[in-house]
């Protein structure tokens, strides 16, 4: 049997030759391809019964040649439709040929339809308000220092506003009234947990103190257009309030207010905590300013005096809540894990690292800045992750000195594979460490954590005010700046005394090492980093795309109390007054039934005698009737 003189591919490819031609040939129109200004035609060529399929490209050569055009290809994918460009020998000609083409385009009969293409006048779509403190509001446009805003117009463009979603404020109130909150209040997921009413209506005080919860509600939600103050992050979201620091609070009413209405509420803003004073583990304190204000005492409805943390969070949660219109199924970790993935670096002299997974961090910025744009892409194609896992290593008990900086003491922990093998655990997301320290001067211990990539974070760091000497007693630090690395092999623990030369040195005493997580694989993170990026061109947003809800818990319905201990009192001082009436009235009815007089005449009659009983005898009263009362009434009749 003879042997072909190809083999088998090689065959195959030439006889594909042809019809792969066609297909490049025919790809959509590249932008190296374009023409100049002002020198280009597009047309569109019917295809004749004489022509075979594919003969368009070769019917739209012969034609541009006749014309004295050069062919640049079908416009996209729109079949039929091609691009045509002058490419004049000399200048001065220019307008000439420009007659000719178009008189032989007009000729031709295979040419349906022509046009040259003229520079089309384009602005880029931007959202503009009327609200008389938006140009102020740099956080949301910052025309100034590019970079150094949360990117949301982009997002509202494509009318992704936070609709469908509630955002509740928990802090000292917020006033629904006023005009930018009013439209966007949700009163069934608001509560007073002070008053236990279910209105967080601020109460006004002689300082004017209670305008922060309004200020955060306004950050959110405030209206756009309505020619009033400021525009919310979210402004197409409702923004529910609980009322809680205003009065003393204890851990069961933080813990209330944390889940109150949970049924409607989809985000908690609390940007409040401990005292930054120096003495406890302070925050970072990102941009955020230009809200809504209370108006109740002095107030316009409009302030430019909120910073700091306390507008950050909103600034955050308003975020939260533009992911949430489109990916309603996004749980708290979900909203974690892409904020990690999204976020960006805008401080370039701050001390980013990167960690084994590849995310930048700062011990000053954390992941960076929360970009909206970002944020809302991401959202959108992002996929649920799995359950959190942990792991959790035994009490570590060391009774070790901490030596005086430089020097340090180091603590290990190796985790083995077949320590997560049960709970599945693979890629980290938070890392805590418990410990109990005594020490003289509690602000003079430094703590470092060393993940097993050999990324560090700074998880107890010095604080100069904090003269504190009851130490550390199983207190928790925790770093997520290992966020996306694998979560097996050796942690260790740096702990140094920057000591004073007056004071001893500290003592750890015990130390544990737990790991949260879930069983997403290192290789996992990568692809979902890829998937991010591709996703920051905004082709989600333009269709119809949508991932499906995983199966969900069901949420139980609320059972609402129709009774609070504002309505008890009152059933109570109701009740009150029912008893006291009805004992009133059977007494009035009872009293009014007694014959006083012959009562009365019973205890006279009675009375001469009564000197003369003997010890231990009783006196009996009986009433004495009227003998009048006895008789019949006889009429004087003369006929009688």
């Amino acid at each position: 049997m003879a042997l072909s003189p190809f083999p088998p591919f090689i065959t195959l490819l030439l006889l594909t030759l042809p019809s792969l031609h066609s297909l490049f040939s025919r790809s959509p129109l590249s932008a190296s391809l374009a023409c100049e200004p002002g020198r280009s035609w597009a047309l569109q060529l019917s295809q004749g019964s004489d022509l075979q399929g594919g003969s368009l490209d070769g019917l739209a050569e012969r034609v541009a040649r006749e014309a004295g055009l050069e062919s640049r290809g079908q416009i996209g994918q729109l079949e039929g439709h091609y691009l045509f460009c002058h490419v004049p020998d000399k200048e001065g000609e220019e307008r000439r040929d420009h007659r000719a083409a178009e008189q032989a385009l007009a000729a031709h009969p295979r040419v349906l339809w022509f046009s040259q293409e003229n520079v089309l006048s384009r602005s880029k779509r931007g959202m503009t308000f009327n609200d008389p403190k938006y140009p102020s509001q740099w956080h949301l446009h910052n025309d100034v220092q590019r970079g150094m805003d949360i990117n949301v117009t982009g997002v509202w463009e494509h009318n992704i506003t936070g609709a469908g979603v509630t955002v509740v404020v928990v802090d000292d109130g917020v006033q629904h009234t006023l005009e930018d909150i009013q439209p966007n209040y949700c009163p069934e997921g608001s509560y007073d947990l002070n008053s236990n009413d279910p209105d967080p209506m601020p109460h006004p005080d002689a300082h004017s103190d209670n305008h922060h919860g309004t200020r955060c509600a306004g950050e959110i939600a405030a209206v756009s257009n309505n020619s009033f103050c400021a525009v919310g992050v979210a402004y197409g979201s409702r923004v529910a309030g609980i009322r809680v620091l205003d009065g003393p609070l204890t851990d069961s009413m933080e813990a209330v207010a944390f889940n109150k209405h949970y049924q409607v509420n989809d985000v908690y803003s609390c940007s409040w905590g401990p005292d930054d004073d120096g003495r406890t583990v302070d925050g970072p304190h990102p941009l955020g300013k230009v809200t809504s204000d209370w108006s109740l005492q002095q107030g316009t409805g409009c302030t430019d005096g909120h910073t700091g943390t306390s507008a950050a969070a909103p600034l955050a949660a308003g975020m939260v809540a533009l992911m949430l219109q489109v990916r309603p199924c996004l749980s708290w970790r979900d909203v974690q894990h892409i904020i990690t993935y999204t976020a960006t670096q805008y401080d370039t002299e701050a001390d980013w690292e990167t960690n084994g997974a590849g995310f930048h961090h700062s011990h000053k910025h954390g992941f960076g800045l929360l970009n909206a744009w970002r944020l809302v892409n991401a959202a959108k194609v992002w996929e649920s992750v799995p359950f959190l896992v942990s792991y959790q290593s035994p009490l570590l008990k060391e009774e070790e000195t901490i030596p005086a900086y430089p020097n340090k003491l180091t603590l290990t922990w190796n985790v083995t594979a077949a320590d997560l093998r049960q709970s599945g655990l693979q890629t980290l997301e938070h890392v805590s460490v418990t410990v109990t320290v005594t020490h003289p001067r509690r602000g003079n211990v430094e703590i470092v954590l060393l993940c097993p990539s050999g990324m560090t974070s700074l998880i107890g760091a010095r604080r100069v005010l904090d003269t504190d000497s009851s130490g550390f007693t199983d207190w928790t630090f925790s770093t997520v700046r290992c966020w996306g690395e694998q979560a097996e092999g050796q942690y260790s623990l740096n702990v140094t005394d920057h000591r004073e030369a007056a004071l001893a040195l500290g003592t750890l005493k015990h130390w544990k090492l737990t790991l949260y997580g879930s069983s997403i694989s290192f290789q996992e993170v990568l692809n979902r980093q890829r998937l991010v990026e591709e996703a920051m061109n905004g082709q989600y947003l333009h269709s119809n795309f949508s991932l499906p809800c995983p199966p969900g818990l069901d949420i139980p319905p609320e059972i609402v109390s129709p009774f609070t201990s504002n309505s008890l009192k009152s059933l109570l001082l109701l009740g009150c007054f029912a008893l006291f009436w009805s004992l009133y009235y059977t007494l009035e009815v009872t009293l009014a039934h007694v014959n006083w007089r012959g009562l009365w005449r019973g205890v006279r009659r009675a009375r001469p005698g009564a000197a003369g009983l003997k010890d231990g005898q009783m006196l009996e009263m009986q009433p004495v009737m009227d003998t009048e009362a006895k008789m019949p009434l006889i009429a004087n009749d003369e006929d009688t």
